[in-house]
């Protein structure tokens, strides 16, 4: 399920950015974010890399998780790993 805001949005504080070809674009997730269509003939990819940091996981700190199903505790954290040494992260012992 795709989130959405649950109240109007005040559109004339609304920032677009459009960024080029390799270029990066960095904020928090917790940050109200979308897309818009491609009208192009050309194909768009996007790449995502979701950071945590392990010590706010566990003491569950942090903006609330309302689109990435990655951080479910319930669902196990099949897709991430550690960026030292690429091994797959397990969870955490309460």
């Amino acid at each position: 399920m795709h989130p959405v805001p649950l109240e109007e949005i005040d559109a004339s504080a609304e920032l677009r950015i459009a960024g080029n070809s390799g270029e990066i674009l960095m904020f928090s997730g917790a940050h109200l974010h979308g897309t818009v269509a491609n009208h192009t003939d050309r194909i768009r990819f996007s790449v995502d890399f979701r950071l945590i940091h392990l010590q706010d996981l566990i003491h569950k700190r942090g903006a609330p998780n309302v689109d990435n199903g990655c951080f479910d505790v319930e669902a196990g954290f099949k897709d991430l790993f550690h960026a030292s040494d690429f091994s797959q992260f397990q969870g955490v012992n309460p």
